[in-house]
């Protein structure tokens, strides 16, 4: 299998950060693949998305999704308040 750019960079890195209830977190490996989950394009700048938030876990409840998905989703949920 060959890897993308993303994908060999990724590898290199020891360390990320996640966004989680305001606080950032550093991880101690590279959690994104860099495919949306939700209309699978290869992105290298996809986001981990909440579902719902488990305070012993931060990445529990996560979906991969690139921008657009993203903005999709929060634009929706604007709409149901």
């Amino acid at each position: 299998m060959k890897l993308s750019n993303f994908q060999k960079r990724k590898l290199g890195r020891k360390k990320s950060w996640v966004s989680f209830k305001g606080k950032t977190i550093q991880l101690d490996f590279e959690p994104r693949i860099g495919i949306c989950s939700m209309c699978g394009k290869n992105d290298e700048r996809t986001s981990l998305h909440h579902t719902q938030y488990d305070e012993s876990d931060p990445l529990k409840y996560t979906i991969e999704i690139c921008c657009g998905c993203h903005n999709k989703i929060h634009k929706r949920n604007l709409h149901k308040i």
